[in-house]
């Protein structure tokens, strides 16, 4: 059986055809397939549909993932060839492989090696967030990677913050206070309940 399929619509096929004989297709294979069709939509210049629609979103559509799946995929696609494979045994979580991006070559191997050997915890963005910002510092070495993983992670900060328009906040709150006076009002207020009564 021929048929006449465009180039984005051929890989996207190869994906669902994967997938439906082999139960999964690999993150890594799918990150290569989503960096591929993104390429061919951008080469091709292909508009989706609806005006204005991104290639992003027309390679979800095709594959039946969210956008931000595609855009994680997109970018693991660009990963050392250690990240890939300590992917794809489960040893790293999507959205950590396409963190790793970011992070200079010879250390994204040192930490999927790493991370292969089951030295530690699942390698969190908590991390590799520290990792960039030592990378930014130009102290990123591998000694400085082993020092921080041997590290637990903090406790999540628990503060919550909220940002509202004054226009949204002006019928219930006098703006004219300082902003520890409106923290202490909005306090009061729910502590009473009473918020929706005025």
């Amino acid at each position: 059986l021929v048929q006449d399929m465009s180039d984005v619509d051929a890989v996207a096929r190869m994906v669902v055809d994967n997938e439906r004989y082999r139960k999964q297709i690999r993150p890594s294979e799918m990150a290569r397939a989503v960096a591929k069709m993104m390429a061919l939509y951008t080469h091709q210049g292909v508009a989706g549909d609806q005006p204005g629609q991104r290639s992003n979103q027309l390679v979800a559509d095709k594959l039946g993932i969210t956008v931000n799946q595609v855009k994680c995929y997109a970018r693991v696609a660009r990963a050392e060839d250690e990240v890939l494979v300590s992917l794809d045994r489960g040893e790293l979580s999507l959205s950590a492989a396409a963190a790793l991006v970011d992070i200079e070559p010879e250390i994204q191997r040192y930490i999927a090696l790493y991370q292969g050997k089951g030295n530690m915890q699942r390698l969190t963005v908590y991390y590799i967030n520290v990792f960039l910002q030592m990378q930014e510092q130009q102290t990123l070495t591998k000694e400085q990677v082993d020092a921080v993983l041997e590290k637990p992670i903090p406790p999540a900060n628990t503060n919550i913050t909220i940002c509202f328009a004054k226009d949204e906040l002006r019928e219930y709150i006098n703006l004219e206070q300082t902003v520890n006076e409106i923290k202490e009002d909005i306090l009061r207020k729910v502590a009473r309940g009473s918020i929706d009564e005025e």
